[in-house]
């Protein structure tokens, strides 16, 4: 027997709804390509960065701390986004009245984040005990303790430190952190990057300590 029209009219659909999926799984694969060279081409232009001098403070912007309760203000440096825009920072209390953070760029992308910690009771609680303050020697104790990290100091200095972080074996890339010591009159703040963020390269890293230098209070 012959096609009828219903025999033929499913055949078409069905050619039409392969077609379709076929279309869909390409789109999706072109898509996940222009994401794969963005995210390269972003990764070229951080290491190049790199590479290059410290980033001057007139290519930082500042931002005040009132949201913190803090009154200080942050340079921040300036990262491009989308449309010729500049990436808006994110200002987040942690936990309450003592700790905050400041993160620049998407989530599991970020160009910049830093941690302010109220450091005052821990001072005060040091002195009280009679012993000496020094939460960056305390900090490069914790980091030496760590038998499967290799630490080298780029910046070493009494208030602030800027590392080079390589764990054994190849699973965690190269990639570098900051701390610092900020004091505002009586006020004592420990400022430090996410230790959890191993895509930190040079240049975030000095941006970071820039923005760390930078802290004061707003009578300064």
């Amino acid at each position: 027997m012959g096609c009828t029209k219903f025999d033929t009219m499913k055949k078409i659909l069905s050619l039409l709804f392969i077609t379709s999926l076929l279309m869909a799984s390409c789109g999706d694969d072109n898509s996940s390509d222009t994401e794969n060279k963005e995210d390269a081409a972003e990764a070229k232009k951080d290491n190049e960065e790199g590479e290059g001098d410290d980033m001057d403070f007139s290519e930082m912007s500042t931002v005040s701390l009132d949201t913190f309760g803090l009154g200080m203000n942050i340079m921040l440096p300036k990262y491009d986004g989308p449309m010729n825009t500049i990436m808006a920072h994110r200002l987040e209390e942690i936990d309450e009245g003592s700790r905050w953070k400041i993160t620049i760029g998407q989530e599991e992308k970020e160009k910049f984040c830093l941690f302010i910690e109220d450091a005052y009771g821990d001072m005060m609680e040091a002195q009280d005990a009679g012993e000496e303050v020094d939460f960056i020697q305390d900090k490069k104790d914790e980091l030496a303790g760590f038998s499967f990290k290799k630490i080298d100091y780029v910046v070493d200095e009494g208030d602030a430190i800027l590392y080079e972080v390589q764990y054994e074996g190849e699973s965690v890339p190269v990639h570098y952190q900051v701390m610092g010591v900020v004091q505002d009159g009586d006020n004592i703040y420990k400022v430090y990057s996410d230790e959890g963020i191993t895509k930190f390269n040079m240049r975030k890293a000095k941006n970071m300590l820039m923005s760390i230098k930078s802290m004061q209070g707003k009578a300064a």
